[in-house]
């Protein structure tokens, strides 16, 4: 399939800026050679031995949770075709049910990659830290940060105890908090997952 504008390729063979990184098509120029972009606008030209191959487009479905009288967990992975899904995100603000566990098994053995994801964290070391607040003590910024790390220990030890669930992502979907917690390494990860599952050939 000819390269066009629009695509997203991965490149290698470039300088640290481009190398792994998708960039998009701004034009064609022919010859085997591409004018693209990344994200943040800074502009290259790339040759066809740089392309590793052109990411496929996505889409995102939020789907209705697992487990609900309108959505029962014995027909839930046939009905909503997510074996056929690149990867999914489990996600809970407090646990997750026998149901979403039956889920996660029946993902492991369709082999689709899937993240769990705890939400709202924020809301639980801010609650450790009023705790600790009330007694009058003054934390300060290290203690704050301390109070957070166990906080957040805490949560990813009791999935791990209780749901035997090893890599659990502790977030917060505030726009002013992506920076703390899991947020980006979430992104990361899925980033390679994706990569891995809609990466086509170049040729």
């Amino acid at each position: 399939t000819p390269i066009k504008v629009g695509d997203r390729l991965l490149l290698q063979n470039c300088d640290e800026a481009l190398n792994g990184k998708p960039a998009t098509v701004s034009a064609a120029l022919g010859g085997d050679m591409w004018d693209v972009h990344l994200a943040d606008g800074e502009q290259f030209r790339v040759g066809r031995h740089q392309v590793t191959g052109v990411l496929a487009e996505c889409v995102i479905w939020d789907l209705p949770g697992v487990g609900t009288p309108k959505f029962p967990q014995k027909t839930y992975l046939r009905e909503m075709g997510i074996r056929h899904f690149d990867m999914v995100v489990l996600m809970t603000a407090s646990r997750f049910t026998e149901a979403e566990l039956v889920l996660a098994e029946e993902l492991r053995r369709w082999q689709v990659p899937f993240f769990c994801v705890r939400n709202k964290v924020d809301a639980d070391v801010e609650q450790e830290i009023e705790k600790e607040e009330e007694s009058g003590e003054d934390l300060g910024e290290e203690g704050r940060l301390s109070i957070e790390r166990q906080t957040l220990g805490t949560i990813k030890s009791y999935f791990e105890t209780e749901f035997g669930l090893h890599d659990v992502y502790c977030v917060s979907t505030r726009r002013k908090l992506r920076d703390q917690f899991d947020f980006h390494r979430l992104e990361a990860d899925m980033e390679v997952v994706l990569k891995k599952q809609r990466l086509a050939p170049s040729e």
